[in-house]
């Protein structure tokens, strides 16, 4: 299913574990983290994110109905000329 990889894509993002591997050592004592501690935090940690992300993964699975639309393709096609006629624009009048 489509909208269950986008989910698991967003939540793996590696710019969140990043954050997370840079915040939580300022924030916790990682000498002090319990077992107990650590089976308590993943799910929290894991919940947070979810809660977080899925407003993304549901754009994107309504990004990907709209893309399956021919006039919503012609529409995007055409604001993707535009973006490209205009920097083309604005490079050539640079020199």
């Amino acid at each position: 299913n489509a909208f269950i990889s986008g989910v698991l894509v967003t939540i793996g993002n590696p710019k969140s574990i990043l954050f997370y591997v840079s915040i939580v050592p300022t924030v916790l004592d990682l000498h002090e983290v319990t077992l107990l501690d650590g089976a308590v935090l993943v799910p929290l940690t894991a919940l947070i994110l979810s809660a977080a992300q899925f407003p993304f993964a549901i754009a994107g699975a309504r990004a990907r109905l709209s893309f399956q639309s021919p006039r919503m393709m012609r529409l995007f096609n055409r604001g993707a000329a535009i973006g490209i006629g205009g920097a083309a624009v604005s490079i050539a009048s640079r020199n």
